[in-house]
Formats: structure tokens, sequence, C-alpha cells
């Protein structure tokens, strides 16, 4: 039993079903020590071993004991670890210098070469990648990032955090989630702080704010986050804002607050279409437990599957990389278990016919059927009909000579020429592509 395996599959499991900020401060702390058969999770304080007993622990039991169904698992125990020895005081003329960086709230292993592009994200990823290059530039200071939950906008706050750090280690960077500084700021009035904490955060450099929505409504927090965006702004501090919607989609927002976020680069991250998702997959597949990367025909057909934000594809694959060692696919197709991934926690969507493909190329591009069926050799037709060909054998499970009979083929040569040819066309052309993508959704409307 690969107990390690077990772990982060759960891990990452309820890392798709909490709030970026739910994960971050009650689940990735967690640690897993197995005893035989029996786990017991490890929580390092009491306040966090509460919170996970209330609301995540038969959640954590579920996912290990029966989703899996991992009988090899006895048990799950939750519990406060212990803490280490403390070490011996080290004298005042032994102790290192402080740090002249300051870094805080950033994680390291968000960084733009483990971000997916595909051209639903590409501009937002273009923009950051922009800002990290020349921080405080007036072309995009401030940046604001909006879109869906799941779609890369906390990995892009903190892609931009790591890169300016790592090119200008003497930066002072801080990540802050907008609901935790709405939080500060009503502490830190009950303390009589508040000067304080405003004072600790102007020093920064760079400055990214995550789900700058929170500020709808909250008056007073409006108030001290303008003279703080003043103050970044007369300093010629680096800002980068992540939120929900657009700025003037937000309701209850300070208007001021609006021109600012409007003020320069306001940019989305739209909804992942096909071809990100197909990105993202072949990514992981890249960098993981498979014995060798996914194939395309693979990768399109879990994106074809499984849709929705980062979080389904990352829920499906921790699913599927437990499954794999059971399957002992070493050297042969990952499809039986990608199969069975899918079954295991998705609705598929309903069979598609190659009728329906047809009768969707021709209404898409206005051609008649008996044209995409004829022997034209037209530009336009034969590229109406490789389509159709590429999506039958993607959409459906009918062997190539099928495929071939149905287009009015001589034989499944011509069909895989055919798919050959228009995949590479869609992957070299960006209009060819949207077309593919837009035909998938009408088709399964």
């Amino acid at each position: 039993m690969n107990t390690q395996k077990i772990w982060q599959g759960c891990i990452a499991q309820l890392k798709t079903e909490t709030s970026e900020e739910e994960f971050t401060q009650w689940i990735k702390p967690l640690k897993a020590k197995f005893n035989g058969n029996r786990l017991t999770v490890l929580a390092h304080n009491e306040v966090v071993e509460n919170q996970v007993r209330q609301k995540y622990l038969l959640r954590i039991r579920q996912y290990l004991k029966f989703d899996f169904k991992n009988s090899s698992i006895a048990s799950v125990n939750l519990s406060v670890a212990r803490p280490l020895l403390a070490p011996e005081p080290v004298r005042a003329d032994q102790r290192p210098e402080a740090p002249k960086s300051f870094f805080s709230g950033i994680r390291r292993e968000l960084n733009f070469s483990h971000f997916a592009v595909g051209s639903s994200n590409e501009e937002a990823f273009r923009a950051a990648q922009s800002v990290a290059d020349q921080p405080g530039s007036r072309f995009s200071n401030p940046l604001l990032i909006y879109g869906g939950v799941g779609l890369g906008k906390t990995h892009l706050l903190h892609a931009v955090g790591n890169a300016i750090q790592k090119q200008n280690p003497s930066k002072r960077i801080r990540y802050l989630y907008t609901a935790n500084f709405v939080s500060d700021v009503v502490g830190s009035l009950r303390q009589s702080k508040l000067q304080q904490y405003l004072e600790e955060l102007e020093q920064c450099d760079v400055m990214l704010f995550d789900d700058i929505h929170f500020l709808s409504g909250k008056d007073k927090c409006t108030e001290e986050f303008l003279h703080l965006f003043n103050k970044f702004e007369s300093r010629g501090v680096q800002m980068v804002f992540s939120s929900a919607e657009h700025p003037n989609g937000i309701q209850r927002l300070h208007l001021s607050l609006k021109s600012r976020f409007m003020s320069n680069l306001v940019i989305e991250l739209k909804p992942l279409n096909m071809e990100t998702r197909v990105s993202i997959l072949k990514q992981w597949s890249e960098s993981s437990v498979l014995d060798k990367p996914m194939s395309d025909v693979d990768a399109y057909y879990i994106a074809e599957h499984v849709h929705g934000d980062v979080r389904a594809l990352s829920g499906f694959w921790a699913r599927f990389t437990m499954l794999l060692p059971r399957e002992n696919v070493d050297g042969s197709p990952h499809r039986p278990v990608i199969d069975r991934a899918l079954d295991s926690g998705y609705v598929r969507r309903k069979s598609v016919t190659i009728h329906q493909i047809q009768a969707a190329i021709t209404e898409y591009y206005g051609i008649s059927m008996n044209l995409l069926l004829s022997s034209s050799r037209q530009a336009e037709v034969v590229r109406c009909r490789h389509m159709g060909m590429l999506l039958t054998k993607q959409l459906t499970k009918l062997p190539l000579l099928s495929i071939a009979e149905q287009f009015h083929r001589k034989d499944h040569t011509t069909v895989k020429h055919a798919c050959t040819s228009m995949r590479k066309q869609i992957e070299s052309d960006s209009e060819l592509r949207l077309d593919y993508d837009e035909i998938i959704e009408k088709i399964h409307g």
C-alpha cells in the first residue's frame, strides 16, 4: 500500500471541494502518519484540529475508506501533532543577521512554469508575466485579473510574486487575501493597532491582493484601503488584484475603488475551453506518475468529459492517478484507467452519433449534407469534411472503417490522414481551433 499516494490523493480531492482560503488555512497543513493500516491525521494546533473535526474529518474518512474502496485502511483518527523539543537558545553573538528581504504569504510552488496556458487564459498569463518582468511600470500598474472560481487567478498572483522575488531578492513582497485584510483591519481597530498594521503594509514594494471583491459594502475597510492604495501609487508600488467579477459588476463597491481598479489593465480569465483543458492535462501528465506522457487522443477524451474549472480537472486527476498502480498499465494505453476514473466520480455526457456531428458541421459552416459527403476537393469542403471525421473519431467509438463509410470515403486510411492533418491545423490556426471548440459545444448543446 503506497500510503503517501493515498494521502496525497485525498488532499487533491479536498482541494477541489474547498475554497482556496479554506484549503490553505485548514487542509494543506495537515500531515498523515500511518501505523500499519491505521491512519492518524495530524493538525499543528488545537484550533486547526477543532475546525477539521467539525467540517472535514467525515469527508476525509469517506474519501479514504469508501470513495476508493480502500479496505486496507482500518481507521482514520485526528490528533494534534506533538511539538518538537525546543532547541537550545542561541547566544546573541551567534544569531544570524535579520534577512533583508520581505517575502510574505507567497506559495513557492505556484509559479509561471506550472501554469498551463491556453487560448482562454493566455492574455491574463502574458499580462502577469509583463508585470513580473517590469514591476511598477505605468503601463501595467495596477493589474486586475478577474474571472470565475478555479480558473487560476490566485496562481497568477503567486507566480508574479515568485518571479519578482527571484529577480529582485531584496524586494518586499506581500500576498494578502482580501477577507483577511478586512479581518485584520477590524481586529486592529479593536486593539487600537490599526496605524501599526497599515504602516507595516506600506513598507511593501509589491502588493498582491486576492479576491478584492470582498471589500464590497465594507465602508471602513474601504476607506483604509483607499489610503493604502494612494500611498502605494505615490511610491510606485506594483499592485496586482484578483476579483470574481469585473469592477463594474461588483455590487456595493465604492466608486473610488472602481475608478482606481480600472485606471490601467483589467484582464479577464475566461472559462477553460477544450484546448486549455487539454493543455493542463498534458502538462500534468509530463510531471506525474505516468509511465509515459498521455497521448493527445486521451487528453482530448478526458477534456470532453470533464468540464468546469481547474479544480474539477484536479479532482479527476487525483482519482486517475490513484487508480493507476492497481491497473498495472506500464507500457499500455491509459484509456481503461481513464474510464474507471470517469465512472467513479463523473457523469458522462450523452453518447454522440455521427449524424449529430455531420448535422452540426453542415449548420456551422453553412454547407449542404450532400456537399459534405460528396467527392468535391474544394478546400473549404475538404476542411469541413476533415473536421467532421476528427470529431467523429474523438466523440464516438466508431472504428475508422465505419467513419470512412459514413463519410462516403473508400477506406480507413483516408480517415486517418484527415484526422492527422486536421489536428496539426488546429494546433497552428487559432481561428480553426475556435471552430473546433464551438462545434463541440454545439454538439453537446
